[in-house]
């Protein structure tokens, strides 16, 4: 407070009288107050931060449980599906061998060589068939866990078709199927794992012989394709059954595949063989396509690298080199692998 006065004449002292005055404010406008007021603040966003979060994390929590629970029932309903038709792929050839089985139990000592020979052939065959069905549901287990590893050897891949097609002939002449493999050239050379390709082709023609009509056709195209800089061998086998209606051909190549309502696409069933072969295909850096039409048969094509240099940089292919003398030793086990399934063996086994 700063005080100044003048006399009578109306002169003012130049040096006024000054008092220093404190205003104590009150409690509520202090620099603590204010402090404690930005406390508060802080503190409030921080329980609307954390209950917003806490809200968040419960509702993602319950849609995690929800997603978890609907996995766990597809699960169990995929685990029964699987099971279910894994039964039904392992009593077509149970069916096959106990039937000529109880059949040469009741008369086996009245029947001649030719036809206890005709029977155990049977029975052996679809022993066989078991026993594939086994290795293949292994080697998924072993795809699905990164173990599968292929061999790729450079080999005449003309002549290794004609040597796993062979035992399809049988099939044919009984079926009166006209059989027939076209190559663009007698000779080519190409990078392939031989195990992998047979079951490949084994499962396509097993596949297309089981859905061809007596006096229908199958057919195996192989030639040479350049695309992209690389060059691919492209194997087709193509049949001229019912073929496939367009809104199933995407599923054609899931496991056990059925539709919504739990009926099979096909009645006879498509099993592990396609799905398993896609498998071996995609490992095998290829590709494999369908085409197909209703009433028009179906065609399904394999696209596989020819190089060397297409394997080099993939840790679960070998490449080796394979001369002409050690190309194709095969077993009789592996020379029966396509004889497969069908219902005139079927038919065959259970009548005679």
């Amino acid at each position: 407070l700063k005080v100044k006065a003048s006399n009578n004449d109306g002169i003012w002292d130049p040096t006024p009288s000054q008092i220093k005055l404190t205003v104590i404010p009150p409690f509520w406008r202090t620099d603590l107050a204010y402090g404690f007021y930005g406390l508060l603040a802080l503190g409030l966003l921080w329980l609307f931060w954390r209950y917003t979060f806490i809200r968040t994390t419960e509702k993602h929590q319950l849609e995690l449980e929800h997603i978890e629970k609907e996995k766990s029932e597809e699960m169990q309903r995929i685990k029964l599906e699987f099971f279910t038709n894994i039964s039904h792929e392992f009593r077509t050839p149970l069916t096959l061998i106990k039937g000529p089985l109880e059949y040469l139990q009741r008369k086996a000592s009245k029947l001649d060589e030719s036809v206890l020979q005709e029977q155990f052939t049977i029975m052996h065959k679809n022993t066989d068939y078991l026993l594939r069905l086994v290795n293949q549901l292994l080697d998924f287990r072993k795809i699905n866990q990164g173990k599968m590893h292929l061999v790729v050897r450079n080999s005449n891949i003309v002549d290794f078709i004609k040597d796993v097609a062979e035992p399809f002939q049988f099939m044919a002449h009984r079926r009166h199927i006209d059989f027939n493999i076209v190559a663009s050239d007698k000779e080519l050379v190409s990078y392939f794992d031989h195990d992998a390709l047979e079951k490949i082709m084994n499962n396509l023609l097993s596949n297309a012989f089981k859905f061809t009509p007596k006096k229908g056709g199958v057919i195996i195209g192989i030639s040479k394709e350049h695309l992209d800089r690389w060059d691919y061998v492209v194997l087709k086998v193509k049949d001229s059954g019912d073929g496939i209606p367009k809104e199933r051909i995407n599923a054609i190549f899931k496991r056990f595949y059925a539709e919504g309502n739990g009926v099979h696409m096909n009645p006879e069933g498509i099993g592990i063989g396609l799905s398993f072969t896609k498998s071996l295909v995609e490992l095998h850096q290829g590709t494999i396509d369908l085409r197909s039409k209703e009433g028009q048969g179906t065609e399904f094509i394999v696209k596989l690298p020819m190089q060397k240099e297409d394997y080099a940089n993939y840790k679960e292919i070998t490449i080796k080199e394979l001369s002409d003398s050690d190309f194709l030793v095969r077993s009789k086990e592996t020379e029966s692998f396509a004889i497969g399934i069908n219902d005139e063996l079927l038919d065959e086994g259970l009548s005679n």
